[in-house]
């Protein structure tokens, strides 16, 4: 899925029987709905489907594999995670990253599922000072009197159904932000300031559903991405 597509995900019998009750969805299942959800867009929210990038199930294990070897750019200041962005520098080469507003990265680690979610990434290029001063004041304002006012700033939330904490996490992240932007736009960046949020979200109560989970949790969060934007910016539990 999608037929005709050369990048399309094909569900094998081995991948179905992952769907039956007690097994754990794999990686061809997640993506397969990833597929699903981003097709979806095209055609019904195409605005949304521009403003929305989906990494695959290997993303994160490549970026964090790095074997003793930097990242080969600017590592910014709050970047406290070493990470391989050799290994997906190429992976966006079509992307224009930093102009999606919700970049979703699926996480497989120690037989679990959860979800990283980068909001409003292209916030973080700011030119001068007085850019900088504004938007601090426009987060604060955000933050007080979210029904009046949209929240510009970025962040990274993470969605855990067992409710789980990720400090590597958000430090890989920041720093794969900064090698992105310093590889693709040139510019030094200081991603640091990204705020980190661990969302409020229904757990699962046995050993085997995260991965269903995460996939209700993009898909909840895509049926209204401003409205769930401002809520996990002023409740979000922070890291």
């Amino acid at each position: 899925y999608p037929p005709g597509n050369l990048r399309s995900i094909s569900i094998s019998q081995e991948d179905y029987d992952c769907m039956k009750p007690g097994e754990f969805l794999n990686d061809t299942c997640i993506e397969f709905y990833f597929k699903y959800l981003e097709r979806s867009l095209e055609v019904g929210d195409p605005d949304l489907g521009e403003q929305v990038y989906c990494f695959n199930t290997f993303f994160y294990k490549q970026l964090t594999q790095t074997n003793g070897e930097g990242g080969g750019g600017a590592m910014g200041p709050g970047s406290l995670a070493e990470v391989n962005y050799k290994a997906v520098k190429k992976w966006t080469s079509k992307a224009r990253l930093f102009e999606r507003d919700y970049i979703f990265i699926p996480i497989h680690e120690n037989f679990h599922w959860y979800l990283a979610l980068i909001c409003n990434p292209g916030k973080c290029l700011i030119e001068d000072e007085e850019k900088e001063d504004k938007d601090a004041e426009w987060l604060y304002l955000a933050l007080t009197l979210p029904h009046l006012f949209p929240l510009p700033s970025p962040f990274i939330v993470i969605f855990d159904s067992l409710d789980g904490r990720h400090p590597r996490v958000f430090s890989h992240l920041r720093a794969y932000l900064n090698e992105e932007a310093h590889h693709k736009l040139g510019r030094a960046v200081d991603f640091s300031r990204i705020r980190g949020v661990y969302a409020k979200v229904p757990r699962q109560s046995n050993f085997c559903d995260c991965g269903v989970f995460l996939l209700h949790y993009v898909e909840r969060f895509l049926a209204n991405p401003k409205k769930f934007t401002q809520i996990l910016a002023v409740s979000g539990e922070e890291h």
